[in-house]
């Protein structure tokens, strides 16, 4: 039973340690740039493939400039576009989606770019969508870091005790000796 508990210990401190702060990253980036600018966002269109599967995440980081080529992301009214730079007209940005026939209708101002596209990571941004969730954060963030605070403090309750027999030992020799 003891080596059941300890390993169920190693797998859940590995767990916090580990993905949590990739969690915490992720979460952290898709609400705002306080990390070193970046911001993360779940593509969820195929405008995109087969460069940008549905369901990525793309990292984005603000650039002094782009170029044809360059995939940005950008507000297009209240929805958030990432597609490739087809031209450059008069200093406004013609975007397409690699997967669309034609360009996109409208021209993207630079003040409406988020940033360049750095790192695309495929499929993640369905977990990132569910860590968003209630359930998601309960399951993946809430319940383990709650077990791990149990074995803690079970940890401290039996060093108490420990200290507490020592105290106790040393009481009863101490009236033994001073009988």
């Amino acid at each position: 039973m003891k080596i059941l508990v300890n390993t169920l210990k190693t797998i859940i401190a590995v767990f916090i340690f580990t993905f949590i702060p990739i969690v915490l990253f992720l979460l952290i980036t898709s609400q705002s740039s306080v990390l070193l600018g970046l911001r993360s966002y779940t593509v969820l269109t195929g405008s995109m493939v087969p460069r940008i599967p549905i369901l990525s995440m793309v990292f984005v980081k603000p650039e002094s400039s782009y170029q044809v080529g360059d995939i940005i992301t950008f507000n297009r009214g209240d929805i958030t576009v990432t597609h490739r730079i087809h031209a450059i007209v008069n200093g406004e940005f013609q975007t397409k989606g690699d997967a669309n026939k034609v360009a996109d209708p409208e021209l993207v101002k630079k003040s409406a770019v988020i940033g360049k596209d750095f790192m695309i990571v495929p499929y993640i941004g369905k977990l990132t969508q569910f860590l968003k969730t209630v359930q998601g954060f309960i399951i993946f963030i809430a319940i383990p870091i709650l077990v791990f605070i149990g074995f803690e403090l079970m940890n401290i309750k039996k060093e108490i005790e420990k200290q507490t027999e020592i105290r106790v030992r040393k009481q009863i020799e101490a009236q033994q000796v001073g009988s």
